[in-house]
């Protein structure tokens, strides 16, 4: 989902280590016509440029339940997420800590960090926005919600990723469609009888009926 995102939003660039110096046109309904991307860092207006753009996703206009029971975030969501609140294998974070973290580093003097991490702080930044634009365009909106959302590496010491389920589909171990519904011929004759004994005694009595109200 993350790289679709960043694909279809940006398709001309190939990382957001590009975009972090350039001003992009936005074609998105509802999305500011222009989006400067240059270090002049406002949170108020990257999580609204942000929220534009994503209100016009693929996702939008899409009704979806009230969040209920726990989710597991995986792959790109994880990494990105770690980046900004170390952890091993899993880790929770609420919204108001996620978004205080981005904020904290965006805001913060990036050549006091090593060289290596210079080079991609901008992009660093950029994805810890979309990641919380994407959870709260999904229905987490407030903490409560974020607390249900486990960031996972691994599950049972496999590397979640999102073939994952592209995986296990094609190896049938997870079906992706209901079982069909097998039936000998003794059950089929059996099931027709019992049908057509229905359809001939309703279309009795409708007949009976019928005739009463004439006389």
């Amino acid at each position: 989902m993350f790289d679709t995102f960043r694909y279809n939003i940006l398709p001309k660039y190939d990382s957001f280590k590009t975009i972090v110096a350039i001003t992009s046109q936005i074609s998105f309904k509802g999305a500011p016509a222009r989006i400067a991307f240059r270090g002049d860092y406002d949170a108020i207006r990257c999580g609204r440029a942000i929220e534009a753009i994503l209100a016009d996703a693929s996702f939008a206009g899409v009704y979806r339940p009230s969040v209920r029971d726990d989710f597991a975030a995986i792959h790109k969501l994880w990494e990105i997420v770690t980046s900004f609140k170390k952890a091993n294998h899993a880790v929770k974070v609420t919204r108001t800590q996620f978004a205080t973290a981005i904020d904290s580093f965006c805001t913060s003097n990036w050549t006091t960090l090593p060289r290596q991490e210079q080079a991609t702080s901008g992009e660093k930044c950029l994805q810890g926005w979309i990641v919380k634009g994407l959870l709260e365009a999904h229905g987490f909106r407030n903490d409560s919600d974020w607390g249900r959302v486990t960031f996972l590496s691994n599950v049972g010491g496999t590397v979640a990723s999102w073939s994952t389920g592209y995986a296990l589909d094609a190896t049938a171990r997870i079906p992706s469609t209901a079982p069909a519904i097998q039936m000998d011929l003794f059950g089929f004759i059996v099931s027709t009888a019992i049908c057509l004994n229905i359809f001939v005694i309703s279309l009795f009595f409708l007949i009976r009926k019928c005739c009463k109200n004439q006389l």
